[in-house]
C-alpha cells in the first residue's frame, strides 16, 4: 500500500530516529489529499486511464443511443 499524506510529527516538533520514517497522518486541511493506494501509482495509473477512457466511450454510445431512440419515437409520432 502506498499512503499519501503528512507525516505524523509534523508541526509537532517530535523528531524521529535516524533512518526512521514518521508514518503518515491525516492532514488538518480538509482538502489536503490523505489516501492509501493499493498499489505502486505509476502502475496503476495506466491502467486507471483505459478503464475511464473506455467508460467515457460506453456512457457516449448510450447517450447518443438514447438521443437517436427519442428522435425515433418523435419521428413515428409525427408520421403517424
Amino acid at each position: 500500500w502506498y499512503v499519501f499524506g503528512v507525516p505524523a510529527s509534523a508541526g509537532t516538533g517530535d523528531k524521529t530516529g535516524a533512518g526512521e520514517e514518521a508514518l503518515p497522518a491525516p492532514p488538518r486541511d480538509v482538502f489536503a489529499p490523505y489516501v492509501a493506494v493499493p498499489g505502486n501509482p505509476e502502475r496503476l495509473a495506466p491502467l486507471f486511464n483505459r478503464k475511464a477512457y473506455t467508460l467515457e466511450i460506453i456512457s457516449w454510445a448510450l447517450l447518443l443511443a438514447g438521443i437517436a431512440l427519442n428522435a425515433f419515437c418523435i419521428a413515428i409520432l409525427v408520421l403517424i
